[in-house]
């Protein structure tokens, strides 16, 4: 909403005492500068004074503190009952008993009283004259600093209030197209941050596939060592906790796989519902998995290995290491499948954030645009309100093209910081990796996954006209220029910003 003082002046005529007041607020903004600075440097100046203030008063405390502690040991040596003998302090025969004593503590005394008046005077300087002295300059250049502040907004004030009292089609229709190019971005934007949590979450889930993976391998061993002890009939009850350790990590590595599989689930439901919208290509195959389930040991098995017998063991044993390693190449294969998924993400999040790369520079120029319009149509209303009276007329800029925001024109703005060629690259690494894992011969059922696409964004060259820099001094017309008889125009509160646009991911 607008402010107090551009409230007030909404009313106010945009005439030539309207550009006087503006120009004297600039030179008062202009003597301003630096104040910022100075500021600065007079707040670091008076933390510094009352640092050392505060070190001084410690030192002062210390000192008379050690005054009292020296003066009560000269009282005692002189008229205490024990410590004013020295025949009852044999500790002071040998160095010149009470009266050295007496003598040595009136040295400190005297030495603590001779530092104490510079202290006690350097804390006065900076009590009674550095500090206030810092504090008023503090204050002063705080005042002077709001006082810019404060001549700063009411000058922006009156200038969007005098643009928005004479809005040009070409001012509605750039700030048309700032809002359209401002609500592409923040789609983006939203899309972009799903995908980060999708993405965060698909690694989470292969590295629970990988755990999973880690724990058969472990089981394969722990069996093969079971059917070792089976063979040269070693200790049954050593077999028998090496069977059941089996397939308790083949349990273990069932639930890893349940987790990393609720974990890609739960990836899949938080995918932004625009993603294919605004991007089918990269987004082709996404989500498309199949979840395996690990083959456990059933009750034949556990049969055989408690009543068959070494003969039982030994089926066992085999029909086991059949599972486990069908087990892996099922696991194998979900790897496979979900680095492909990481792949597409990975494809997809390069191809949003070139897409917010080229709305965020889209959004630039459409503001740089408007910003030059305004220029131009204060200074036309400078030139109209001053007339022959204007200063030297400098050229008004000239008047730009508005570009709505359109999928198509976007896709011509080169993406700041992305290289496509790289990005090609980089997608093509990813298909032939993900292919290299996959299984020769496939152990569960075939998962067909479509292989993502490259994305290449077009590159061709931006075909909106040249955006001309502001020009942000008194613009006047020629003197020779006849008189408007036109209605006054009145300064008016500037448009509300436009709200963003949020997205709601449903």
């Amino acid at each position: 909403s607008p402010s107090p003082i551009l409230r007030s002046m909404s009313s106010q005529r945009v005439d030539a005492p309207f550009f006087e007041y503006y120009d004297s607020l600039g030179g008062e903004f202009n003597g301003l500068v630096g104040v910022e600075g100075a500021l600065s440097k007079a707040q670091s100046s008076l933390k510094t004074a009352h640092s050392k203030h505060k070190e001084t008063t410690g030192k002062i405390a210390k000192n008379s503190k050690k005054q009292k502690h020296h003066t009560t040991k000269i009282d005692n040596c002189e008229h205490h009952c024990f410590y004013s003998s020295s025949v009852l302090q044999p500790n002071l025969w040998c160095s010149g008993g009470v009266p050295g004593r007496v003598e040595r503590q009136q040295a400190k005394l005297a030495k603590l009283r001779e530092v104490e008046p510079p202290l006690v005077a350097q804390e006065k300087q900076l009590r009674e004259k550095d500090i206030p002295s810092l504090e008023h300059k503090v204050s002063s250049l705080e005042d002077a600093n709001n006082r810019k502040d404060e001549v700063s907004k009411i000058r922006h004030d009156m200038f969007e209030g005098a643009v928005a009292g004479a809005p040009s089609p070409l001012l509605q229709a750039l700030q048309a197209a700032v809002g359209g190019w401002q609500a592409a971005l923040n789609l983006e934007l939203q899309i972009q941050q799903g995908m980060q949590l999708v993405s965060a979450k698909c690694r989470e889930a292969q590295s629970h596939f990988q755990s999973a993976q880690g724990l058969l391998h472990a089981a394969m061993q722990t069996n093969q060592q079971a059917q070792f002890n089976n063979v040269i009939d070693g200790n049954e009850f050593v077999e028998h906790m090496q069977q059941h350790h089996r397939n308790q990590q083949v349990q273990t590595a069932q639930e890893a796989v349940i987790a990393g599989a609720q974990t890609l689930q739960y990836a899949f439901s938080q995918i932004p519902p625009q993603a294919a919208q605004r991007h089918p290509q990269a987004a082709a195959g996404l989500g498309d998995v199949h979840l395996p389930v690990l083959h456990q040991a059933g009750m034949g098995d556990h049969a055989l290995e408690i009543f068959g017998g070494d003969l039982g063991d030994f089926i066992a044993g085999a029909n086991m290491a059949h599972k486990i390693r069908s087990n892996l190449g099922i696991i194998q294969e979900a790897l496979a499948v979900i680095s492909h998924q990481i792949a597409i993400i990975d494809g997809l999040n390069v191809a949003i954030a070139i897409a917010a790369s080229q709305r965020q520079q889209g959004l630039h120029m459409e503001e740089e645009k408007l910003a030059t319009e305004k220029v131009r149509i204060f200074g036309q209303l400078r030139a109209t309100a001053l007339g022959a009276s204007a200063p030297l007329a400098i050229p008004l800029p000239a008047a730009p093209v508005a570009q709505a925001y359109t999928n198509e024109v976007a896709a011509t703005i080169v993406a700041e910081g992305v290289h496509q060629q790289a990005l090609h690259k980089r997608l093509s690494e990813l298909s032939v990796a993900n292919v290299a894992q996959q299984p020769a011969p496939p152990t569960a059922q075939p998962v067909a996954q479509p292989m993502a696409q490259p994305v290449a964004q077009p590159v061709a060259q931006p075909v909106a006209q040249p955006v001309t820099q502001p020009v942000a001094q008194p613009i006047a017309q020629s003197p020779l220029a006849q008189p408007v008889a036109a209605q006054p125009v009145l300064a008016q509160p500037p448009p509300p910003a436009a709200q963003d646009f949020v997205v709601q991911v449903r």
